[in-house]
This record gives structure tokens, sequence and C-alpha cells, in this order.
């Protein structure tokens, strides 16, 4: 894995079709989310995450431990985000080392919508 400080989370128009594969990939079919044009928070954290540990690059045997995150303000389809990251210097303990990283997602406009933080173990010999 290398030594990432900062990372570029990158732009999304957050459109039908996301709020549809996040809901077909969660398996939620409340009726709720049919007229709605508000975007749950967790498919914002959950995007941020999937670019988080695809350019982290772990190795096998990594586990993502733990996700926080605090939404900030309602986002509506169409909207255009862009968030970034930061990582902490990795944590060493028994074998593991931890890393933590927090996450912002932003309007274009630079409100913030959703702040996070994900935690991954990844074995020492990994």
């Amino acid at each position: 894995m290398e030594d990432i400080q900062q990372i570029e989370l990158g732009n999304l128009v957050v459109t039908k079709k996301f709020l549809d594969n996040y809901l077909d990939a969660v398996d939620d079919r409340s009726p709720i989310h049919d007229k709605g044009k508000h975007v749950p928070p967790i498919a914002l954290a959950a995007w941020a995450l999937g670019v988080i540990l695809d350019k982290l690059s772990l190795p096998p045997g990594a586990v993502h431990t733990v996700q926080e995150i605090s939404a900030l303000r309602g986002v509506l389809l169409g909207q255009e985000l862009c968030g970034n990251a930061r990582c902490s210097r990795p944590i060493s303990r028994k074998g593991w080392r931890f890393i933590t990283t927090d996450f912002v997602i932003t309007t274009i406009s630079q409100n913030e919508v959703l702040k996070g933080k994900t935690m991954v173990m990844v074995p020492e010999n990994g």
C-alpha cells in the first residue's frame, strides 16, 4: 500500500441511476424513495468509501472496521458534489496497521454536506 496523505474523491453528479444503484445494492424497497428527490446520506458515504478503498490499494486481508458519518445538509437528485479525504499516519498494534481516513463531501460551491471517518485494519505481513 502506498503512503497516501491526501485523496481527491473527484466529482459526483447525483443522478437517479446513482440512487437506484445504491438502493438495489442495499435492497431498499421503501416507497419513500419513489417520489422523493432527497439522497440518503449513507449513499454518499458509500460512494466516498468506495473511492477511498480503491485509491488506498489495500492488500488481501484488509478489513473495514469503522464508519462514522455526519450529515450536515440534504442533497437532492441532480446536485454535483466533490470530495476529498485525508489519511492519518498508520498505527501498528499486534500485527495490524490501523489506517484512519477523514473525508468531506461538498457541493461545487464548497458547502459541506457530509463529513465522515473510516478505518481499515491491514495485516502487517500483507
